[in-house]
């Protein structure tokens, strides 16, 4: 098994996937979403390591 990485990113990548998301080509994997006033709890959840997926912030 081989595993290749970069840190490096292709110019236009990140735009390219922000399009695919905007499209509903693909979706992210979000496991919560917490208010800004709630990141207390937000970090409790993700330092317990139980989440598949992103934990969202929203800031308004």
């Amino acid at each position: 098994m081989t595993f290749t990485g970069a840190t490096i990113i292709p110019p236009g990548m990140f735009a390219d996937l922000v399009s695919y998301i905007e499209r509903g080509e693909i979706k992210p994997l979000v496991a919560a979403t917490y208010p800004l006033e709630k990141l207390r709890d937000a970090q409790e959840e993700f330092l317990a390591k139980r989440h598949v997926g992103n934990i969202v912030i929203e800031v308004r």
